[in-house]
């Protein structure tokens, strides 16, 4: 925990932090409220609670130029915003370290939902296109200088897409892949798996992060508008 019981916390405040090699990952607070937290017992978990006062989304971080961002910085504002966790990296099998170990030589942005109650990319799209552009322009100073940006999809005639590539047009470090909506299609293993299968290029120790089109989002949100985590 990063506060005690009773504290009144606003909007984005830590409530825990959880360590990892080269720095802390954040629990940011969705909400403003006051905290309530229950130790472990016999048979139990400790728990915390937020009793929410205020539901509003304000800035509550730096808003940064990525393109400016040395790759440590971008990863430390990542992980301040609670965001890092949402990034899968193929050599940790969960969340990638934060020190710079691992450098992935490509990153797959995942907008395909097989899972059932999932969001489709093309939703995201609609309501949050400009964060989305905003966190794929990121995305390129975490990879290797030779690395590659795969954007996975099902169908890339959609006119939401369509948006995105016309502004990836151009650009040699972007490959679209077109994948069946067969699930478990959009798992990190899988897509890692068919990566590997399919660009013979890809030395057996390059490293591939996957995420999916919420989490480019919120880096786009957390990055431009200085907001955490917070849905």
């Amino acid at each position: 925990p990063a506060i005690n019981d009773g504290d009144t916390v606003s909007f984005g405040v830590p409530l825990a932090w959880a360590e990892t090699a080269g720095g802390r990952v954040a629990l940011p607070a969705p909400a403003a409220g006051v905290v309530a937290i229950t130790p472990a017992g016999k048979n139990s978990a400790p728990c915390m609670t937020l009793q929410v006062t205020d539901a509003q989304v304000k800035a509550s971080g730096s808003q940064h130029t990525p393109e400016r961002m040395d790759p440590q910085a971008l990863r430390q504002a990542l992980a301040a915003g609670g965001i890092w966790p949402l990034i899968r990296s193929s050599k940790t099998g969960g969340m990638p370290v934060l020190d710079g170990s691992e450098t992935p030589a490509r990153i797959m942005v995942s907008f395909v939902a097989g899972e059932p109650f999932r969001t489709c990319g093309n939703t995201v799209l609609a309501e949050a296109r400009e964060r989305v552009l905003a966190g794929l322009r990121v995305l390129p100073r975490l990879m290797t200088d030779s690395g590659i940006l795969h954007l996975v999809l099902t169908d890339p005639t959609d006119a939401a897409f369509q948006a995105v590539r016309a502004q990836k047009a151009g650009d040699a470090r972007v490959r679209i892949e077109q994948v069946p909506l067969r699930y478990p299609v959009e798992h990190p293993r899988v897509l890692c798996r068919a990566l590997r299968r399919g660009d013979r290029t890809l030395k057996p120790d390059d490293v591939i992060w996957v995420l999916d089109v919420q989490a480019v989002q919120a880096i786009g949100a957390c990055l431009a508008e200085g907001l955490p985590l917070h849905e």
